[in-house]
């Protein structure tokens, strides 16, 4: 990054500001501020899993039910 001589404070100030809520809003996405391991992508990542496992339990339950009545044609 170039060093301009010409920037104002204020921009300096308004770059800084910017930069920090930038920086706030990662955070959100990670922990916040929580009492956690666990940010919000995390969470979503594990209900996401849970959810899936949840989907695959349900196929697996069906391939055994028509599993069976293929048995007993």
């Amino acid at each position: 990054m170039t060093k301009d001589k010409s920037s104002k404070p204020e921009e300096i100030t308004a770059t800084a500001d910017a930069l920090y809520s930038i920086a706030n809003q990662l955070n959100r996405l990670g922990i916040g501020n929580a009492g956690t391991d666990e940010g919000a992508i995390e969470v979503l990542a594990k209900s996401i899993k849970d959810g899936l496992e949840s989907v695959a339990t349900s196929i697996d339950g069906l391939a055994s039910a028509v599993e069976s009545l293929a048995e007993k044609e």
